[in-house]
């Protein structure tokens, strides 16, 4: 009989976020204030031509960054929280960089934005297989969607403050990303 390989680390429980009361799993390692964010590259569509942006981006801008996170800009609580952010990031007055991430197509992503006028965040979508939710550990696995979160970083793209929404429908707390936002400049 074939002996086991012991493992010096227990088996992590899957983490999850709920989906109105269902469990989801979230794919990736979470991230957490202290560590430095993962490399991303994000879709972004704008005058008929689809180009990317990544972390090099915003560590050569030299901002802090949000980046606020959602499956949708067609669900309810998504045009909230992309409203919601808007209106405060305009009040930096483009002294931070927004990023709003979602798992929408650029073509959708683009039209939301035109519609809502959003002038202070960059959209952009997370590509097919995920990578940037796998990497941000925000990845929900039944469903191939980024879930709601909110990350702010840096400018040298070290994560200050990590949330991930325990519950799709509910909106993440603006004032704890802004204050952190606020401090760093």
């Amino acid at each position: 009989m074939a002996r086991q390989p012991k493992s010096s680390k227990a088996q992590a429980e899957p983490r999850q976020v709920f989906i109105q009361g269902s469990p989801a799993t979230l794919v990736g390692r979470e991230l957490r204030v202290g560590m430095q964010a993962p490399p991303f590259e994000l879709f972004t569509f704008e005058a008929g031509i689809v180009s990317t942006f990544s972390k090099q981006d915003v560590l050569d801008i030299g901002r802090p960054c949000l980046l606020c996170c959602m499956t949708s800009v067609d669900m309810k609580v998504g045009t909230v929280q992309a409203r919601k952010f808007e209106r405060h990031l305009a009040m930096f007055d483009r002294a931070v960089v927004g990023v709003l991430v979602t798992s929408d197509l650029p073509f959708t992503l683009n039209r939301f934005v035109q519609h809502e006028v959003i002038e202070h965040m960059i959209p952009a979508s997370d590509d097919r297989a995920g990578t940037f939710g796998k990497r941000f550990g925000i990845l929900l696995e039944e469903h191939a969607v980024l879930t709601r979160a909110v990350f702010v970083l840096d400018r040298n793209g070290v994560v200050q403050h990590a949330q991930v929404v325990s519950e799709l429908s509910d909106e993440p707390d603006y004032a704890a990303a802004l204050d952190i936002l606020a401090d760093m400049l």
